[in-house]
């Protein structure tokens, strides 16, 4: 099993427990709108040193290799509309919270901030959120979310679906809320 198709497996199993009480025409609704929405909108009240957080984060989730990036399909953009239009403004604000004690956390590497640290201190320091469980407002909860986002978005977008996963479910159309089935 490659990476990729372990993170689709994964993202899948978040997705489909956040959002299973919702009927199939909502959910197909809510992804199509947000998908739609993603690339023209800017969210309400995000800083841009937090979009650029958010974005670094997505990278390092899913970084470019023979197939696009998260940054390169959108999900940065993807996650802000899901800020803006999804979460509850708790939710929003743990979240722009845990954004902020990343920052703090990066401080301990020498850092002013996520976005100031190496390459390589920024993969060491998500692998030790990734394996730690924290409050709703903390860095490890913030990635956790950011995670589940990222995943999410890159796996319903629409370069991915038909230009990767080439498994289109009605030929010549993308429908990024159809279930997937394992071959």
């Amino acid at each position: 099993m490659q990476r990729r198709e372990l993170l689709r497996l994964l993202g899948g199993a978040v997705t489909l427990s956040a959002l299973a009480g919702l009927p199939p025409e909502r959910l197909l609704a809510l992804g199509r709108a947000t998908h739609a929405r993603a690339g023209a909108a800017t969210a309400r009240g995000i800083a841009a040193h937090a979009r650029e957080t958010i974005a670094a984060v997505a990278e390092l989730i899913l970084p470019e290799s023979d197939t696009p990036g998260a940054g390169a399909v959108g999900v940065p953009a993807f996650i802000e509309q899901i800020l803006d239009e999804w979460q509850t403004d708790e939710e929003r604000k743990n979240l722009l919270t845990g954004l902020d004690d990343l920052d703090r956390q990066s401080g301990a590497g020498g850092a002013a901030s996520f976005l100031a640290l190496t390459p390589d201190a920024k993969q060491q320091l998500l692998t030790r959120l990734d394996a730690a469980k924290g409050e709703p407002a903390s860095a490890e909860a913030c990635f956790a979310t950011l995670k589940a986002l990222t995943v999410y978005g890159y796996f319903t977008s629409e370069p991915i679906v038909t230009g990767v996963l080439k498994s289109p479910i009605i030929p010549g159309r993308y429908d990024g809320c159809a279930p997937f089935a394992t071959r």
